[in-house]
């Protein structure tokens, strides 16, 4: 499992740093510390625009392998 987390402030940073692997040992995480909720919402959009390119080649979910799932059941109906 991977978590990102956008935090108003660095103080944040330093609680999940500690909670964070005790909830969810196995879940790989970043957390992105801001300088306050203005500079937040001034860099969300272009964050978002990222986290909407972004390609997990490990995860059932990606766009690809349904793309690929989807190839392969069509070319195997040829």
């Amino acid at each position: 499992m991977r978590l990102e987390f956008l935090l108003e402030e660095q103080s944040m940073e330093a609680a999940l740093l500690e909670l964070v692997p005790r909830i969810r040992p196995d879940a790989h995480f970043e957390l992105h510390a801001y300088r306050g909720k203005p500079d937040l919402l001034a860099k969300l959009e272009g964050r978002l625009r990222g986290y909407s390119r972004w390609e997990c080649r490990t995860c059932a979910w990606s766009s690809s392998s349904t793309v690929t799932a989807t190839t392969a059941a069509n070319s195997r109906s040829i």
